[in-house]
């Protein structure tokens, strides 16, 4: 019902309104490919729109299941038109406005219904305006606060390889025009060609007319003979004899049969039926970006040989990144912190971590190989709240030369989560005489122990060097975490 020869007319004597309607609606579900409904069918009320024969006096208003698992299957077929065909609304519409009848006429920005029917909350039935603060009251691009969706909003998705995804604009509610994949990209495995947004091949018009595959190659030697079965056309008389190797294809209004090989299926290396002719064509690249790729790598070519650019990118080749707020949105990857700039995002970490070489992973800031004669470290975070997670740090402390070392720690400053056992199973700071595995330890500390009666000791090693760990743990309790700096 979409081609450029299509045409129906319903015809209906009826005086009601409702049967009309009925009835018209009956015969655009033949246009759509459905049948009469058999007993196979159902409907909510029982009375569905595609019987075979209607009571006009209480006409159907309902589709069958049949009918609605039809229409899904014909606007969901990457070959068929339909859907496309479907999105030209037209724009004139006779008769004077009338703000709530519920029909958006000229003058109208949006025309819900009279007040008590209105329930479009981003227009006023009164007024047939858009209500305060309100950019939109429908459209592909109108979200439902009635704003303007951003220029990263998928607003038509691709009905094909031979397509492109539309996204909004950002300043419209309506989607941008349909447009295609230039015509002459290779498609189905490189088999076929695009044209007018359709991989055109032998099969899917064979199929969208008869429900079968193309005949074998020996059938097109009949078109040399001029007739019913086999031509190239018709000059309005005769049907006009194909030249031997040649395809048959239509033109335009001059359709004689549906088995006329359509513009832009393939014939031949780059050359493709076009007006009942079998002709070589060539492809314009599209603009290469700064980065040499062909749309910058954000686009694809399109019919008029110009980048779409996708994703939100802009310019001439796709070259200019969308400005985006990526943090806001929540499409970024930072473990702890984005931090928005003007290209893009970076990354950061919360304090006592450092990021790590990926970008946007965070690693606690503890442990490390000290070789001074002096010199301080501290736990993770100090002097704020160590993390409330499971953790282990170490410090390996080798100070050649020295006899010993001495460590000490700042009372007013500490703050170990506390421990009831005095084993310290989890959250504690441990010294080992030696950098070993199986060095003598020295001190074990958690919390505020009663024999330090709260004073922290001062711990010596009878060498040059030590191990110190400290742990941490995810419990949760209402004391101080702060931890500790060790001199």
């Amino acid at each position: 019902m979409c081609g450029s020869a299509s045409v129906g007319i319903v015809q209906d004597r009826h005086r009601a309104a409702l049967a009309t309607g009925s009835t018209f609606a009956h015969e655009m579900g033949h246009l759509f490919g459905m049948d009469h409904d058999s007993g196979a069918c159902s409907c909510p009320d029982s009375r569905c729109i595609m019987a075979a024969s209607i009571n006009t006096l209480n006409p159907p208003q309902q589709w069958s299941t049949c009918s609605v698992a039809t229409y899904n299957s014909v606007v969901s077929r990457t070959f068929n038109n339909l859907a496309r065909c479907l999105h030209n609304v037209p724009s004139d519409i006779l008769g004077d406005p009338v703000c709530g009848d519920g029909i958006q006429e000229e003058g109208e920005v949006c025309d819900c219904g009279s007040p008590q029917e209105c329930t479009d909350p981003c227009c006023d039935a009164r007024t047939c305006r858009l209500v305060a603060e309100a950019q939109c009251h429908k459209g592909e691009c109108c979200n439902s606060q009635c704003r303007f969706k951003d220029s990263l909003s998928m607003c038509r998705p691709s009905a094909g390889q031979c397509d492109i995804e539309d996204y909004c604009t950002g300043l419209s509610s309506d989607c941008p025009a349909d447009v295609f994949v230039q015509d002459g990209t290779t498609c189905n495995n490189d088999q076929w060609y695009c044209f007018s947004g359709q991989c055109k091949t032998y099969n899917e018009q064979c199929q969208r007319h008869f429900l079968t595959n193309k005949g074998h190659d020996n059938c097109f030697s009949f078109n040399t003979d001029g007739s019913h079965f086999g031509n190239c056309g018709s000059d309005g008389t005769s049907y006009i004899s194909c030249r031997p190797h040649a395809f048959t294809t239509y033109v335009g209004a001059d359709i004689v049969s549906p088995g006329l090989v359509e513009d832009g299926v393939k014939c031949g290396r780059n050359k493709w039926c076009y007006e009942q002719q079998c002709r070589d064509f060539s492809v314009t690249p599209c603009p290469r970006g700064p980065n040499a790729e062909i749309c910058s790598g954000n686009g694809k070519c399109n019919n008029d040989d110009q980048c779409t650019c996708l994703n939100g990118f802009s310019g001439s080749t796709c070259e200019i990144r969308p400005i985006i707020n990526e943090c806001a949105l929540g499409i970024h990857n930072c473990e702890h912190v984005c931090i928005d700039t003007l290209e893009a995002f970076v990354c950061a970490c919360n304090f006592g971590y450092i990021l790590e070489s990926d970008g946007h992973s965070c690693t606690l800031d503890c442990g490390g190989r000290l070789t001074a004669i002096s010199g301080s470290f501290q736990t993770p975070g100090w002097p704020n709240a160590y993390p409330s997670e499971n953790f282990r740090c170490e410090w390996i402390i080798d100070v050649s030369g020295a006899g010993s070392i001495e460590f000490t720690m700042d009372q007013t400053a500490f703050g170990i989560l506390g421990n009831p056992l005095s084993s310290c199973p989890t959250d504690y700071l441990q010294f080992f005489d030696g950098t070993s595995s199986n060095s003598n330890s020295l001190e074990k500390i958690c919390g505020v122990h009663s024999h330090y009666e709260g004073t922290l000791p001062v711990i010596s090693t009878t060498s040059s060097s030590a191990r110190v760990v400290f742990t941490g743990s995810n419990l949760r309790r209402p004391l101080s975490r702060v931890g500790v700096k060790v001199n």
